[in-house]
């Protein structure tokens, strides 16, 4: 999170980390749609969830990060939120899982 300054940052190390494709637009409604596949392996990231999987991300750093940064971390964890929110809505279970330290 140390090089997280702005969200075109997070985006892009989003797009780094989750192996978004090349098209990913960085915006936060991108974001969601490229994580609220998981299950289906539909190539908008680099992970394929089995049926019974959970993706566990650990924002190491966080907690300085959201003293520098307040309203970029609020928004971090309202777009793990709205993920989950949408698995929800399927009828299926939470398929993220967020850490901070």
């Amino acid at each position: 999170m140390s090089d997280i300054s702005s969200w075109d940052d997070f985006h892009e190390a989003s797009r780094f980390a989750f192996g978004f494709p090349d098209f990913y637009s960085r915006n936060n409604n991108a974001w969601i749609d490229c994580l609220s596949y998981l299950d289906e392996g539909d190539g908008m990231s680099a992970f394929m969830l089995g049926r019974d999987e959970t993706l566990e991300v650990l924002l190491v750093g966080y907690y300085e990060f959201s003293e520098r940064h307040p309203d970029i971390a609020l928004g971090i964890t309202q777009l793990f939120a709205a993920v989950n929110s949408r698995y929800s809505e399927r009828g299926d279970f939470l398929r993220l899982r967020l850490s901070l330290t």
